[in-house]
């Protein structure tokens, strides 16, 4: 993923990681809007860059494949939050076992 001497994956994912960070945060921070949500899908974003790096085809960027696992799951992400609104809140709650006798 990185151009220069061979280094081993785990100090290029870092370098990566370093590289990238900031780019992927804005792209997802621009879609959900809130802070804390944005930092969780960047930290997942690369857990999941990492999972299937073997994937990753360097036709493009891997800052473009980054940001575009990022945006994915920050639409995942507000389409769960608008879902989980619509939801009666009784399917959050346990089950009384009364109910069941």
């Amino acid at each position: 993923m990185t151009e220069g001497p061979e280094l081993d994956p785990a100090t290029q994912f870092r370098e990566l990681y370093d590289r990238e960070y900031a780019p992927v945060y804005r792209a997802i921070r621009a879609v959900v809007l809130d802070p804390a949500a944005a930092e969780d899908l960047t930290q997942e974003t690369f857990v999941r860059a990492y999972r299937a790096r073997h994937r990753y085809k360097p036709t493009a960027p891997p800052g473009a494949w980054l940001r575009r696992i990022g945006v994915n799951l920050a639409i995942s992400h507000l389409r769960r939050q608008k879902l989980a609104r619509f939801l009666p809140a009784r399917l959050y709650m346990a089950p009384d076992r009364r109910e069941y006798d």
